[in-house]
């Protein structure tokens, strides 16, 4: 619908478009709806989706294609939410992309933001929740490239490297609902760009601030941003890449961690499209490092001869180019970089340790089937609307990863520049005993603290503590299953419709009316157990059947438990684990109710399938799952129900293998956990960990977005512990002599306190009010500071002091909630923080342990800051302090005038040491705390 105001003697008013799709069918995700004019994408003499005489050749068309020109035609463009709601609508430019894939339909493009049209050059809306706070100015609206048939494997391979939490820069993905003009045109893939808004999203750079190339099949060398002189600088120092002050000034030019992590992935996946194109590098200029992009990886897996292939590209002919109309044989100097960097001993260390995590962890089977299968199972009912699947490419993938290391390690052996050609790799395994413990291969982290796969000596492995943890040792583990409850059990089961509650999977709810029988449960199958009431009327059978289940655990699960529930289900269903949702399969994203249907059929008629379900929800004692499995329609012939649950442990064999957290590699294939324990709360007292810390902060921020699309000064906070918190009521200040300058609160519209167990959650410090997310009342000094948090009651503080930085850079603790605080030039907004060869420690753990309060009246506080205790006492003209060693003995007592009710006591006369201060006022109020200095 399209819109426009007229009236006698006034100009007209702008257009408005509102696009209204009927449900013919189930649009669960996202719709993206584009309106326009028909001639700007089909005519033959202006229209972007055709050939024709205005057009050039080239992309793989030796024909007049107008698809190839970098024309923009003006479009409406609606974004509806996957409960239908319209949340963003704006006019915006459609411009082609892609390489050969251009002539291939659907087609691909980019919409982007454009001022001219009365609009904004922002398309201001988070459409990816991987990054929910950055800026976009353009979109990519992609067909599958070279898997267009499944539209899956090139973001099935992005999301696993992104998941893994490896530094690449990757192209955010989503599946999408596509309408040209009203019509249907099947699902798409809505995408990042890949070029210099990719930049300006993820770090807040504009054109004219970076140095941006990108090589493709068609142009050879293409200078996109700035100037070619920071790229010839690189490739004139790697001449002499051997030599160590060179390999310095190098790592100036070169995010070299970055590089190596981009390199060993396209390297392991083995695509051949590459790197004679699909290359896009970009810098901050002046003095920025290059890092590249990843996009395009549709055809990995087609050489397992990665290394001989690259660099046997290190000239090449490139295809017939526009303005040449001729094909040109030049030096791809991307290739000779790399070749000459691997002259050098410590570059070649790294890239072998990365290559071989790519194939240990980022790319690790398990791991990455569960990824797969994710993502199959959204998109799976999208495109089985266009008569297709992404099973297929799905079991594929899952097929070439499974088999993809042996090959691959034999790859990198026989290359002869790795140096590896006498010596044969070691199958390891290792992993932790606790979420959040770091695992390295000679100074290189393993991205998700699991490894499973081969490396080259010589390596020390080493493992860092997560906050609040002691590393006991390392022991020879391996992964044992036991049970939980198997098939042809017993379960409660309703099959009377409507259950009329939101409740029923509660732990506490009653079962009344409720009837028991054995599984398998269902109707119109072979082999049920239980047949179970589909209703009175066959033509509109209930669409929900709910089922609940007791189980007994002996022991609270350790944090390495895995518990995965083996199922066969006709059509979809939900479980829950005492009352918490933990996995859903063949239903709709958002909320359910009983009438909701599941998003297919099951294929399999039944299907059967694995799910993790999170060891958190499960509990020492007796425990309820509950499932609630939906129909696909009122008409269909049959329903099933039958499950298995098994947790997989860790069974430590033997005594400690070493006490030291680093290690030489084994001499024989091995499978070793780092062991911890946590400290007592004592401990964790004196040392300064709190169960909520100050975890990131950004006193510049140049780069991320909140909810009013600003971009300003943020907090993250970290929690500590293995439980959920809520933050509400706590204070967050930048003056340490006003602890309580700003007390949380989720504000009139219920912004998200809650912190998960060793999660994340953001504090904007910009002085706006709080909405969709938290503010404080407050802006951060960027010339540096000192943010305290302190408890609702008073009985602990966290204190983070920051120096001046800039907005590449931000302030943080590592590992996340730990004592050492370091400048990072990684910002982790919301995620784990990250260290790189880059990072600088600014303050070691003695100097940045805070005071802990272990007691507090309300109205007196006392902390610990900077060789000073600071005093408060509201109402109180004086009050006295006592110092105590841990041993009880007195070694300093004052009495202090108090102004406003504030007073500070320097103790730096007390020398290092672990003390106890108590402060107390003339009515007896007191408050104590533990410090060390």
């Amino acid at each position: 619908l399209r819109l426009r105001l007229f009236a006698d003697g006034m100009l007209p008013s702008r257009v408005t478009t509102r696009s209204y799709i009927y449900k013919w069918d189930d649009y669960y995700l996202p719709v993206l709806s584009v309106v326009t004019d028909p001639d700007f994408l089909y005519s033959r003499e202006i229209g972007v989706f055709e050939q024709g005489p205005n057009g050039r050749p080239g992309n793989g068309q030796s024909s007049k294609c107008n698809w190839n020109m970098d024309w923009e035609r003006p479009v409406n463009f609606s974004y509806l939410d996957e409960n239908g709601m319209m949340v963003f609508n704006q006019d915006a430019n459609l411009e082609m992309c892609g390489g050969w894939s251009r002539a291939w339909e659907p087609h691909s493009f980019k919409l982007k933001g454009q001022k001219e049209y009365g609009g904004n050059k922002n398309l201001d809306y988070p459409f990816f929740a991987e990054k929910p706070y950055i800026r976009n100015r353009t979109l990519q609206v992609r067909n599958g490239g070279n898997d267009n048939n499944n539209r899956f494997k090139d973001p099935a391979l992005e999301e696993i490297i992104f998941t893994s939490g490896i530094d690449i820069d990757i192209q955010s993905y989503l599946p999408v609902h596509e309408f040209i003009n009203g019509e249907y045109i099947g699902m798409l893939n809505l995408r990042e760009p890949n070029n210099k808004h990719y930049v300006y999203a993820n770090y807040g750079w504009d054109d004219e601030e970076i140095d941006l190339f990108e090589m493709d099949a068609d142009s050879a060398y293409v200078q996109k941003c700035g100037t070619r002189e920071s790229f010839e600088q690189l490739y004139q120092l790697c001449k002499n890449a051997s030599n160590n002050n060179n390999y310095e000034q190098i790592k100036q030019c070169l995010d070299i961690d970055e590089y190596i992590n981009y390199m060993a992935m396209q390297m392991y996946l083995g695509g051949n499209d590459w790197p004679q194109n699909n290359i896009k590098g970009f810098k901050r200029r002046p003095d920025g490092k290059f890092r590249f992009v990843s996009f395009d990886l549709d055809f990995a897996f087609n050489t397992s001869n990665s290394f001989n292939d690259f660099s046997n590209k290190r000239t090449y002919t490139f295809n017939w180019l526009y303005d040449k109309q001729t094909s040109i044989t030049t030096e791809i100097e991307f290739v000779t970089i790399f070749v000459r960097l691997l002259t050098n001993k410590d570059f070649r260390r790294q890239f072998i340790d990365t290559y071989c995590i790519m194939g240990g962890s980022v790319f690790e089977p398990t791991r990455s089937a569960q990824v797969i299968d994710s993502l199959a199972e959204r998109a799976y009912p999208l495109q089985h609307l266009e008569w297709g699947t992404p099973w297929n490419m799905a079991n594929e993938l899952k097929s070439k990863l499974s088999n993809r290391m042996s090959v691959m390690t034999n790859t990198l052996k026989n290359y002869s520049p790795m140096g590896l050609t006498n010596t044969n790799p070691r199958r390891g395994v290792m992993r932790s005993n606790v979420k959040g413990a770091a695992i390295y291969v000679n100074d290189t982290k393993v991205p998700t603290g699991y490894f499973d796969g081969n490396l080259f000596a010589p390596v020390k492995i080493k493992t860092v503590a997560p906050a609040g943890y002691d590393f006991k040792g390392w022991v020879n583990a391996k992964s044992l299953q036991k049970p939980v409850f198997g098939r042809n059990e017993s379960w409660l089961y309703y099959d009377k419709g409507n259950i009329g509650t939101t409740n029923w999977m509660a732990e506490d709810y009653v079962t009344t009316g409720w009837k028991t029988g054995y599984a398998p449960l269902g109707y119109g199958k072979d082999g049920l157990y239980t047949t179970i009431s589909y209703g009175n009327n066959s033509g509109s059978k209930y669409p929900t059947y709910y089922f609940r289940k007791l189980l007994t655990l002996a022991d609270t699960p350790a944090d390495d438990t895995t518990f995965i529930l083996d199922f066969t289900v006709d059509d979809g269903f939900i479980i829950y684990v005492n009352g918490k949702e933990a996995g859903r399969y063949n239903m709709p994203s958002g909320n359910v109710n009983y009438n909701t249907y599941a998003t297919t059929y099951a294929p399999d008629n039944p299907d059967n399938g694995e799910m993790t379900l999170p060891a958190s929800l499960f509990k020492k004692g007796n425990n309820i799952i509950a499932v609630e499995v939906h129909n696909n329609s009122g008409s269909s012939s049959d329903i099933y129900w039958d499950a298995n649950l098994y947790y997989t442990y860790t069974d430590i064999d033997g005594g400690f293998y070493s006490t030291d957290t680093e290690i030489d590699l084994p001499n024989q294939n091995f499978s070793l956990m780092a062991y911890y324990e946590k400290k007592n709360p004592e401990r964790l007292a004196a040392e300064g960990f709190t169960p909520v810390r100050i975890n990131e902060v950004s006193a510049d921020n140049s780069i991320y977005i909140n909810e009013y699309f600003k971009k300003g000064d943020w907090v993250e906070l970290y929690n500590t512990t293995g439980e959920a918190i809520d933050i509400a009521g706590m204070y967050l200040s930048d003056k340490e002599t006003n602890p309580h300058k700003y007390q949380i609160t989720g504000g009139d519209n219920g912004a998200n306190t809650i912190i998960p167990a060793y999660g994340h959650l953001l504090v904007w410090c910009d002085k706006q009010p709080t909405a969709q997310e938290l503010h404080a009342d407050f802006k951060l000094a960027n010339e540096g500071g000192v943010i305290t948090l302190t408890a609702a009651d008073d009985s602990w503080t966290d204190r983070m002091p920051y120096p001046e930085h800039d907005g590449n850079t931000t302030i943080g603790r590592y590992p996340d909630g730990a004592n050492d605080i370091y400048v990072m030039n990684i910002p982790t907004i919301h995620k784990a923080n990250m260290l790189s060869t880059y990072a600088e420690l600014y303050m070691s753990t003695t100097e940045g342990i805070s005071d802990i309060h272990t007691h507090a009246d309300r109205n007196v506080s006392l902390r610990y800051a900077g060789n000073w205790l600071n005093v408060y006492a509201k109402g109180q003209q004086r009050v006295s302090v006592a110092v105590y060693t841990l041993q009880g003995q007195l070694v300093y007592t004052t009495t202090v005038e108090l102004h406003d009710g504030y007073a500070q006591i320097p103790v730096e006369s007390l020398g290092r040491g672990c003390f106890v201060a108590k402060a107390t006022t003339e009515n007896r109020q007191s408050s104590t705390c533990k410090f060390i200095q």
